[in-house]
């Protein structure tokens, strides 16, 4: 899986070194990437010397499509990476493993509210409810949020309205 790993981050990264200055490059990881034991290796900032990148301005961008296999692993490694600057994200927050439980073991610095959540707030007072939820909590821990998925004006005003800090989706593209 290393390899696989090695080759998307090594391309993601040389793409960003023309991205804007102060800009940030979300970087998506499997969960148990974090077992492999190329990982504190330095690779990844290696490449951001040839590049010219800095790691403040990478966010590891934690997929959850499966459980976390060793959790204390895992633990090490985000706290690894946070030492150096970088920055952790939790995908799809609200949906398979990526619930409030690894919120509070990652302390991440964004979460990315799943699609599912964003669909239709505008007309679903329950779906409302639990993002205006997350958001406080977002709030008094410091954790940003970003809202995946969002194809409408209506969508858009209502994520807004709660507090969503930034969004993405067709609607914005």
């Amino acid at each position: 899986m290393w390899e696989f790993e090695r080759l998307c981050r090594s391309t993601a990264l040389k793409g960003a070194g023309k991205k804007p200055v102060n800009t940030k490059l979300f970087i998506n990881v499997d969960a148990n990437i974090f077992h492999d034991p190329h990982l504190k290796s330095g690779f990844t900032c290696k490449e951001l010397k040839k590049y010219e990148l800095k790691p403040e301005d990478i966010i590891f961008e934690v997929t959850e499509k499966s459980a976390i296999s060793e959790i204390e692993i895992f633990r090490e490694a985000v706290d690894h990476y946070k030492k150096q600057t970088f920055q952790i994200a939790i995908d799809d927050f609200g949906s398979g493993y990526s619930g409030m439980n690894r919120i509070c073991e990652v302390s991440p610095e964004f979460i990315k509210l799943d699609m599912e959540l964003v669909r239709e707030i505008d007309k679903d007072a329950i779906r409302k409810s639990a993002v205006r939820a997350t958001i406080q909590f977002c709030k008094e821990a410091n954790i940003k949020v970003i809202a995946e998925g969002i194809e409408t004006k209506e969508e858009l005003e209502t994520l807004i309205q709660l507090g969503v800090n930034y969004g993405q989706g067709y609607y914005l593209a």
